[in-house]
């Protein structure tokens, strides 16, 4: 059950709006636009073939819309004061973190301010606040963490991801010998699905990271303090690697036996 929501804008102020005790004068009459965002399907068909064929799938943007009671408390607060308090943190255009509190999640979502529609000729003023977020999904911003060792037969870490959609993570491997190739494997439900091939010389000392981040994908090597991309050492053919929702088993072999390795990764959730 959803108990509270706080918002931040970019300058850093606080508004929280509590569902059950609107002491501050204002009441969350609704929030639509949390459920899951639906999916933009592309097909195609050919002649003499019936129904059609998938090709993409992706999900678009969130709107989220908040309708706001105004209740002042009068001798202390009127509505035109409440009404422009909220200006501060709803001004079109603006963009807000959104934070979500509910029994079980507390989960943040970014947003621009499209619009902020008050009700002014009213004996029951209101506010509606429509906020479009680009990236559609809800976000705990607690990092998880799992680590490992590699080698030749390395075993497998097994990773229970909690959210609800795919997440792409970070994983960083420290050398202390020589690593000529490393591959990240992945398995779900015992089969193997997908690896990540790298082919490239490493020396003790250098550090490899990894981010398989959705607009932030990269491949860095640290040598002697110096940080430098190699994406090279990638195989073109090897896809970006993503925790899939359940149970994920994940390993790194390589000829260099016994190198530590760290990943770090944000449940994301499509709906609350």
């Amino acid at each position: 059950m959803l108990s509270k929501v706080e918002v931040r804008p970019q300058q850093g102020n606080l508004l929280t709006l509590l569902l059950s005790n609107p002491d501050n004068g204002f009441i969350v009459r609704g929030i639509e636009g949390l459920g899951p965002v639906k999916a933009e399907l592309v097909s195609t068909s050919y002649a003499r073939m019936d129904g059609a064929q998938p090709m993409s799938a992706r999900r678009g943007e969130r709107d989220i819309l908040i309708t706001l009671g105004i209740d002042p408390r009068w001798g202390i607060q009127t509505v035109e004061e409440l009404r422009r308090a909220l200006y501060r943190f709803f001004m079109p255009k603006m963009y807000v973190d959104l934070t979500f509190f509910t029994d079980t999640l507390n989960v943040v979502i970014n947003g621009q301010i499209e619009s902020m529609d008050p009700v002014l000729f009213t004996e029951d003023p209101e506010v509606t606040i429509s906020i479009r977020c680009y990236d559609p999904d809800f976000i705990d911003p607690t990092v998880r963490t799992e680590d490992g060792w590699t080698g030749t037969d390395a075993d497998y870490v097994t990773i229970d991801y909690q959210g609800s959609v795919d997440t792409g993570f970070v994983f960083q491997i420290v050398l202390a010998d020589v690593m000529s190739q490393f591959t990240v494997e992945q398995r779900i439900n015992g089969s193997v699905v997908e690896t990540m091939e790298f082919v490239g010389g490493l020396f003790g000392g250098n550090i490899v990271d990894v981010s398989t981040v959705p607009g932030n994908k990269f491949v860095h090597v640290t040598d002697a303090g110096y940080r430098k991309s190699a994406l090279f050492m990638m195989s073109p053919y090897s896809p970006w690697l993503t925790l899939k929702p359940g149970t994920n088993e994940i390993r790194i072999q390589s000829d260099a036996e016994l190198q530590p390795w760290s990943m770090t990764w944000t449940d994301r959730h499509g709906g609350l």
